[in-house]
């Protein structure tokens, strides 16, 4: 049983590189959804009426 342990100490380290690698992922994912809703909340404060919205969106 030669590959034993290697395979065990491989796996060892590939699920807390995984485990960082999930946590940055998942920092990133976050920041990105709350930056996206503030840039439409601000969207939507320009725009001040439901109508001014709708002409916006249809002329993109």
């Amino acid at each position: 049983m030669s590959g034993h342990s290697k395979w065990a100490q491989i796996k060892r380290q590939k699920g807390v590189a995984d485990a960082r690698r999930g946590q940055i992922f998942t920092k990133c994912s976050v920041s990105t959804a709350s930056l996206l809703a503030r840039t439409f909340a601000q969207q939507l404060d320009t725009n001040h009426s439901g109508e001014e919205f709708e002409v916006s969106a249809i002329a993109r």
